[in-house]
């Protein structure tokens, strides 16, 4: 008995060892049956990782590493402001209901003037140069800047087109033009011939002028007019974002036909005003979203900022007919652009990653119309409908109707103002 249970022992122990052999086998089984789902799980992970890390590595040479066409620098630029008080949306009329005047022939109408007479002018991204006569509901095509004769259906801007961007009446027989690839020009509004005063690529104190962009006319008929950069037309937003200062202002005096740079080392060097005590000149950096007051009298050179940290991007610039000054802006910042101008390999990398016409779209298209006094504080703002009309590069008020203009967008915003509004500004 002993035996028999002691050999029934080592049988029930040999037959449970084989029992779990047995299990054991059939576990190993379906456990290598489970674990082939996930190697190929962990072959999938590891090709993204490696992808990933691929990328990665693409994306630290481009922003490091590799050469781009500008060195981008660090700007100390404040947070965005918040839209709020005067900045905020509410703050002027609503333009949701403002009139859009001639889209279908107006491709892009930077800047406007007037005449004695209420005729206004503007320039278009295709070169063309128009008036409306405040008695006819049709514009009249006056002249042309570029070599080809252009219109809506061709891409624009082009150099074949040229692109008038700021304008100036000199009394209502010339037009005077800053061309953003034809230089400084002038027309004559009697026999509509156009003359250059100073082409682009002229060499002035050893530096080409490129991109002449807005100009002004001081109580002594000298002339002076930006140039944003060095850069040309078709690449400017690299300069935007390389934050370098290479704009200029240039005084031209047309008696003598002698041009010289008043002032050198600005920052994307953008609209242009004379101060309402004709004793300065009101400035826009464009890429440093500030305005400044640069000298004109005894004290000519010196400068001073006179608006800092602007929610976006000053265009053009012309007095309010109440005090202080109208001043258009471009675009909305954003977080990227915030984050863009305290690390420049950021910068870096959006130039050689991004396609050139992706790079605008990174700030927002928003609209506005700020009205800044003559201590440089906000008074008021406008806000334009961005889904319908954005990239204002030029604000101006004229009976009693607040004109904008968009270097991007076609047609001109008009929008009635309230009875409280001064009624014009004549230029």
């Amino acid at each position: 008995m002993e035996r028999r249970s002691r050999a029934s022992g080592k049988d029930a122990s040999y037959g449970g060892s084989l029992e779990e052999a047995n299990l054991g086998n059939k576990d190993k089984r379906f456990e290598t049956k489970r674990t082939r789902p996930a190697s190929v799980r962990q072959l999938i992970c590891r090709g993204v990782g490696v992808c990933l890390l691929a990328l990665l590595a693409y994306l630290l040479y481009q922003a490091f590493v590799a050469d781009c066409v500008v060195d981008p620098v660090v700007k100390n630029s404040a947070a965005v402001p918040a839209l709020v008080g005067p900045l905020s949306p509410e703050a002027g009329e609503s333009m949701a209901t403002a009139q859009l005047l001639f889209p279908e022939l107006w491709q892009g109408p930077e800047c406007t003037a007037w005449d004695t007479k209420g005729v206004l002018y503007t320039g278009t991204a295709t070169g063309q140069l128009w008036k409306l006569d405040p008695s006819s509901d049709e514009p009249v095509l006056i002249g042309r800047t570029g070599k080809k004769a252009c219109s809506g259906n061709d891409n624009w801007p082009s150099r074949e087109c040229s692109h008038p961007a700021g304008i100036r009446l000199v009394s209502d027989h010339t037009l005077l033009i800053c061309d953003t690839y034809a230089g400084l020009l002038s027309l004559s509004l009697n026999n509509g011939q156009l003359k250059t005063l100073v082409p682009d690529g002229q060499v002035i104190d050893g530096k080409p002028v490129r991109f002449a962009n807005d100009l002004v006319v001081a109580p002594d008929g000298a002339i002076y007019f930006s140039h944003s950069t060095m850069a040309n037309r078709d690449t400017y937003y690299y300069d935007i974002l390389a934050s370098r200062p290479t704009g200029r202002i240039i005084r031209h005096v047309p008696e003598s036909g002698t041009s010289s740079v008043f002032l050198d080392n600005s920052y994307f060097t953008n609209g242009v005003e004379l101060s309402h005590d004709e004793e300065s000149l009101i400035v826009c950096e464009t890429s440093m979203y500030r305005i400044k007051r640069v000298f004109i009298d005894h004290r000519a050179g010196q400068s001073e900022i006179l608006v800092d940290n602007l929610p976006g991007f000053p265009d053009n610039v012309r007095r309010h007919p109440d005090g202080g000054y109208l001043v258009a802006l471009a675009g909305h910042r954003s977080w990227i652009t915030n984050l863009g101008d305290h690390n420049p390999a950021i910068r870096r990398l959006i130039i050689n990653v991004l396609p050139y016409e992706k790079i605008s779209k990174l700030s927002s298209a928003r609209g506005m119309c700020v009205h800044v006094s003559d201590d440089g504080d906000i008074i008021n703002s406008w806000h334009t409908p961005d889904t319908v009309y954005g990239r204002s590069s030029h604000c101006a008020i004229h009976d009693g109707h607040l004109y904008v203009g968009s270097y991007h967008y076609s047609g001109l915003l008009k929008q009635k103002l309230d009875k409280n509004t001064p009624k014009s500004r004549d230029e």
